[in-house]
């Protein structure tokens, strides 16, 4: 799996983590929101709803440290700001990058936009409709069965993610499947 250098990696119930981090206790938490979810709903098929939850809850417990900011200008709440305009947080991803910013990520790194905007994501649905809405819209994303309901194409079947079927897709058809419109979100 993919392992941060300050970071830590939570697989098959183990957590690995770099201890001469000084964010090692930052990073334990986060893996540990990890094997929670995980037990309570199972493994997320979208990795930018699995790393977003946990960067959202991590950041809720430790909101003085910078390491688990996706908001472009710190101090700044980007999400309250949007909230207030009844805008939308963009699932597109030139709408992510106009709400997380570019800089310092390197465009070919998924992982770093996955925490950075999943991050953003969990955080506006909390804030907008609140902590059992982001838990539902969680959970639909870790189901081995999922079906656009608009189409009735298969997005998961069996516990794998089919063919041709991008992170975008899974987590439209979770907010979906809350009562959320992907497109107002």
């Amino acid at each position: 799996g993919y392992l941060p250098i300050r970071g830590g990696s939570a697989a098959k119930r183990k957590i690995i983590v770099n201890m001469s981090s000084e964010d090692k206790w930052m990073i334990i938490y986060h893996e540990l929101i990890h094997v929670r979810l995980g037990e309570l709903y199972g493994i997320s098929h979208c990795y930018t709803t699995m790393e977003g939850a946990a960067v959202f809850f991590t950041k809720a417990r430790f909101p003085l440290n910078r390491q688990h900011e996706y908001i472009i200008d710190p101090g700044f709440n980007e999400v309250l700001r949007l909230d207030r305009l009844n805008r939308s947080v963009g699932l597109s991803p030139t709408q992510m990058l106009e709400n997380v910013g570019e800089a310092p990520l390197d465009r070919s790194d998924i992982h770093a936009y996955s925490y950075r905007f999943g991050g953003f994501l969990a955080e506006y649905i909390m804030i907008r409709f609140g902590k059992e809405t982001l838990l539902r819209f969680y959970e639909i994303t870790c189901r081995d069965n999922l079906y656009n309901s608009q189409t009735g194409q298969t997005l998961i079947k069996g516990g794998k993610v089919q063919g041709g079927i991008r992170e975008r897709d899974i987590i439209a058809q979770a907010l979906r499947s809350v009562g959320l419109n992907p497109d107002q979100v």
